[in-house]
């Protein structure tokens, strides 16, 4: 009899502790929707509920990814480095990643920042937010042959003004 209470409970708390760890997931996934929804609004709240997604869920690399871009918004370079690399580690085959961390680069080593895009476009070649923003770059650096190309690129994935009023700009320059 004591075996079978044995089994029982050991059965139930392996029961419960999976209800536990599913409740800490969809507890985080909200945490994580409501601090995409404050950002920009109020970043300091939206810091607040990715810190909260992340301790229910610490291997959301994607929340670890935007508080990253969080701290980085808000000047703090030292953390946003470190989570947004951690995310890396994490989800090295995610594009987004590379992208995230590009956009830390971008004020301060464009080299970097290229490489990051450049590494997101081997996994998603299609991705066009990664094509514009290596536009950019190279524009703001005076490379305009390497700009308009890249514009040329993701006005093909997705045929916006913006992007055919910078390979104009980008004709200009060359």
């Amino acid at each position: 009899m004591n075996r079978i209470l044995l089994i029982f409970l050991i059965l139930m708390s392996t029961c419960f502790a999976g209800c536990f760890e599913q409740n800490n997931l969809e507890k985080s996934q909200e945490m994580a929707e409501i601090g995409f929804a404050y950002i920009g609004i109020d970043n300091d709240k939206a810091i607040e509920y990715y810190e909260k997604a992340i301790k229910l869920n610490p291997d959301d690399a994607n929340a670890i990814s935007f508080l990253g871009t969080l701290y980085d918004g808000e000047g703090d370079r030292e953390k946003a480095y470190e989570y947004l690399t951690k995310a890396l580690e994490m989800e090295p085959k995610n594009p987004w990643m590379y992208y995230n961390l590009g956009l830390y680069y971008l004020n301060h080593d464009d080299n970097m920042a290229i490489g990051c895009f450049e590494k997101a476009l081997r996994i998603d070649p299609e991705n066009e937010c990664c094509w514009s923003q290596l536009g950019y770059t190279y524009y703001d650096i005076g490379d305009y042959t390497n700009s308009k190309l890249n514009f040329e690129k993701a006005y093909e994935i997705n045929p916006k003004d913006q992007y055919s009023d910078m390979i104009e700009k980008c004709n200009e320059g060359i």
